[in-house]
């Protein structure tokens, strides 16, 4: 008797039972919902999770590890490297997340939640050449410039640096509304 007939009802001469594939990939999801939950109510192993990711941001494009907020939120991944290995629950679970296209719905959120996004490897934009220019540097060190609420702030101020927000403002046109 093959697997897909065992799995059947008894109805269908079947022997009903689990589908352990469709039982692991369910457990699957629910790490990733727990490693999604708001910050107040996700367990203890998502923020050691955050750290691992972190530490194993791809090297290309470069992400510095200050502007590396959230992968969900931002377009890069993670990758072995020399230290050490990512290890396979994290890989899985990252996994699963993309082959559903797991993400936020910018187009839902308001204003507030907007504002609060990371500007730098924005999910949205499809481009991130400026990312590593000279100017985009100074907008992160100098003008500490984290979230599109920051980018958003500095280009009302006017402030004297006009070439960085130039750049800012070519930036900002990038970011889907």
């Amino acid at each position: 008797m093959n697997w897909i007939n065992t799995t059947e009802p008894r109805k269908k001469r079947g022997l009903n039972t689990p589908d352990i594939k469709a039982q692991v990939k369910a457990i699957q999801i629910m790490w990733l919902k727990k490693y999604l939950a708001p910050p107040q109510k996700r367990p203890l192993w998502v923020f050691v999770t955050n750290q691992i990711v972190f530490k194993f941001a791809q090297k290309a494009p470069v992400v510095k590890g200050r502007n590396k907020i959230n992968w969900i939120l931002q377009s890069w991944d993670i990758s072995e490297t020399k230290e050490g290995k990512v290890p396979s629950y994290i890989k899985t679970m990252l996994k699963v997340g993309r082959k559903y296209n797991v993400g936020y719905d910018m187009i839902s959120a308001g204003k507030t939640q907007r504002r609060k996004m990371p500007i730098w490897h924005h999910i949205g934009v499809l481009d991130n050449y400026s990312w590593n220019k000279t100017l985009a540097i100074c907008l992160r060190l100098t003008h500490k410039i984290k979230t599109i609420g920051d980018l958003e702030d500095f280009i009302e101020k006017g402030n004297s640096h006009w070439h960085c927000r130039r750049l800012a403002q070519k930036i900002m046109e990038k970011i889907p509304i």
